[in-house]
């Protein structure tokens, strides 16, 4: 048994998430827990078989040891594929096929499993649009050929492992509530059976953490058409794996976008088109009059990223993010309530780029006009410089030389921004804290995002412009202060009359 070597990323994962962190505390429980998966025939179907492959695809990349227990013969194939998955995702992943040693069950079917002592039972399931979970009882799993209710469910049950093993968080009780309003007080929850959905031209745009919890729901929806672009500029490292749910060990160095082209293929109906830059990029590379985008994803990181989307003028945008604790979505049309860039706009002076990056870097300011240079030119970042930096900050210089050759400016983002490597206390009894999300928490916003996609293409109704959720307590879906429409920004451009006569000449 060993932590997969991506596994430093998921301690800084979890010093976001968790208060009063001790590293040593942390990595001494995830030694002690074995995470069980287990399934009678009853989820062999499409939801079911779903629940599974996510559910195994959030716990190995962060649990050391685990259990995939096929509770009938007709399982044991399907328990085959679910190892093949947890080695891909992390080679040195401990596997039993029996309960034994394991603190914590996840259960799919319709079958209470026997002999697991006092270990922890989560049962997930679904029925198309209703994500279904319960402490107590098996809660089956749906017929239909819409996964993405598995999907969400399969995040509860992650979360709920977490927060049980980690953090003194209530746990969630039953669940069963339609993704298409998150109304967990609903007596019937929304499920309706839609006819194939097209989602004409779309663009998902960043394939990131955010971005894999998209594209896995978009296979998860069977009964899709459409043409999809996926536009990114980046490729997978070491330290992505982490929360990347379609990512395994081998993955490091992989283009984002063929990934996603990749996993995307079995969708003959779906038609992938893959760009290989920035949305920048990809807008230059159109003439004019090809500046219409129907619907547009944002899996995008930064504040300035997502302002510049928006002033693209796509149509529709939906939007997916991560905070501390919180997942966001929100969706925009740019004329009515707030657009996108509203959520990002400044308020008060904002340092400039180069002073963001020496503060962080704790760089002295002698070096101011090298820094400026170094973004202006795109100067590779050669190992001279990794040393002031890592001198500066008093870590050793070899966890800086993955980043060696590359230009300042991803070199702050992938090692600075992500928490890759700039953990300036390892060793020490606390970790600092960077914004790394928890694989469940990216995942979930990814599968939102994809929901308020298919529900938006087919005409259904769906949650309020902008939706909060904090997977670190009990879900409390869009009760009061958790969604709401949200008003336009008294600054942004989306009030301007010629950014609005623009909009509505183009859709309008």
């Amino acid at each position: 048994m060993a932590r997969a070597d991506y596994f430093d990323r998921a301690v800084q994962a979890a010093s976001h998430v968790l208060n009063d962190f001790d590293q040593q505390t942390f990595l001494e429980k995830v030694d002690a827990h074995c995470v069980a998966l287990a399934f009678d025939s009853h989820a062999l179907t499409l939801e079911g078989m779903s629940a599974l492959d996510l559910a195994i695809r959030l716990i190995a990349r962060f649990y050391p040891k685990i259990a995939i227990v096929p509770l009938d013969h007709e399982c044991e194939d399907a328990a085959m594929t679910l190892q093949a998955i947890a080695k891909f995702i992390n080679p040195k992943i401990a596997i039993t096929s029996r309960f034994g040693g394991a603190t914590d069950v996840i259960v799919v079917g319709e079958t209470v499993p026997a002999d697991t002592g006092d270990a922890f039972k989560y049962f997930i399931g679904s029925d198309g649009w209703i994500a279904r979970f319960s402490r107590s009882n098996p809660v089956g799993s749906g017929k239909s050929d819409n996964a993405l209710g598995a999907g969400v469910a399969a995040c509860l049950g992650a979360s709920n492992i977490f927060r049980r093993i980690f953090s003194d968080a209530e746990l969630d009780n039953d669940l069963a509530f339609s993704l298409l309003d998150m109304d967990i007080t609903a007596k019937t929850p929304r499920n309706p059976k839609l006819e194939k959905v097209d989602i004409g031209d779309t663009y998902l745009v960043g394939a990131g953490a955010i971005g894999h919890g998209f594209l896995w729901a978009m296979f998860g929806y069977a009964n899709m058409a459409g043409n999809l672009t996926v536009i990114d500029h980046d490729s997978i490292d070491l330290f992505n794996i982490q929360r990347y749910a379609l990512t395994g060990r081998q993955s490091e160095g992989s283009k984002k976008v063929e990934l996603a082209a990749d996993f995307l293929s079995g969708r003959k109906e779906l038609h992938v088109t893959k760009f290989f830059g920035t949305w920048e990029d990809f807008v230059s590379s159109l003439t004019e009059g090809d500046w219409s985008f129907e619907r547009v994803v944002s899996a995008l990181d930064s504040a300035k990223d997502r302002i510049e989307l928006q002033a693209a003028l796509p149509k529709w945008i939906v939007n997916g993010w991560t905070g501390d604790t919180d997942v966001g979505i929100s969706h925009h049309n740019f004329i009515k309530y707030a657009c996108l860039a509203c959520l990002y706009m400044p308020s008060g002076v904002v340092k400039s780029e180069d002073v963001l990056i020496m503060e962080a870097l704790k760089l002295p300011a002698y070096m101011t006009m090298n820094v400026r240079s170094r973004l202006d030119c795109g100067t590779p970042s050669e190992r001279g410089f990794l040393e002031i930096i890592a001198q500066q900050n008093g870590i050793e210089v070899a966890k800086l030389l993955p980043f060696e050759g590359q230009p300042l400016r991803e070199f702050y983002t992938k090692a600075v921004c992500s928490g890759a490597v700039m953990e300036l206390a390892t060793g020490q009894k606390s970790v600092t804290r960077a914004e790394v999300p928890m694989p469940f928490q990216s995942t979930l916003a990814g599968i939102l995002e994809a929901v308020v996609l298919i529900a938006h293409a087919a005409g259904e109704s769906t949650i309020l412009g902008f939706t909060r959720i904090n997977l670190m307590k009990p879900f409390a879906g869009t009760r009061p202060g958790t969604s709401w429409n949200q008003a336009k920004h008294p600054h942004c451009f989306c009030k301007d009359e010629d950014y609005k006569q623009a909009y509505n000449e183009k859709y309008i």
